[in-house]
């Protein structure tokens, strides 16, 4: 008789796979490197990079590329925002049946949806309008901090008015959610 054996190993690490027909036994080790090609062992982001991926927050662009220096999509980052709430709390994953559209530019069946779900109920985003997340945008430097700063629960800003006075960004709102996010 065919005997077929299908294995999807998607993350780093080492494995034994025994295959075992009609009385016949064959053992592999199969190794997945976990080392992306544009991702050098020395750039200040790799450690970052093997921890989101072996995390399960983040995969590549490709199987052997990172996309390193790529622009990130707002659905991109607050993917791994959601990821990363999941993976310190389970119990804050949407099941597949309970994603619910909440923006018109969200299908319910996009990578993203059940991070924007997620984001919008915890207070993450309220995106870019009341409609729309914009999720093919890039994503800016003040929408990402701003959101990081939401998922971690909007902690206060305990640096004192000396810390802030010394922030010499040209470009920093005097007021706003940004502001305060940028301080922290």
């Amino acid at each position: 008789s065919d005997n077929a054996l299908g294995l999807a190993v998607t993350k780093a690490g080492t494995y034994k796979v025994t295959a075992t027909a009609n009385g016949h036994s064959a053992t592999a080790t199969v190794t997945v490197n976990d080392n992306f090609k544009d991702v050098p062992s020395t750039a200040y982001f790799s450690n970052a990079v093997k921890w989101a991926y072996k995390n399960d927050i983040t995969a590549g662009t490709t199987e052997t590329t990172f996309g390193s220096y790529t622009d990130v999509t707002r659905a991109q980052f607050v993917t791994w925002l959601y990821k990363y709430a999941v993976s310190k709390d389970a119990s804050v994953a949407i099941a597949d049946s309970d994603v619910k559209s909440v923006f018109s530019d969200v299908s319910t069946s996009a990578f993203y949806a059940k991070a924007v779900q997620w984001a919008v109920t915890n207070g993450v985003t309220a995106g870019t309008t009341a409609t729309t997340f914009s999720p093919d945008q890039k994503i800016t430097r003040a929408q990402a901090l701003t959101m990081l700063w939401r998922a971690m629960g909007s902690p206060t800003v305990g640096r004192g008015q000396e810390y802030e006075q010394t922030l010499k960004f040209t470009d920093l709102p005097t007021n706003g959610i940004f502001r305060t996010a940028m301080v922290w």
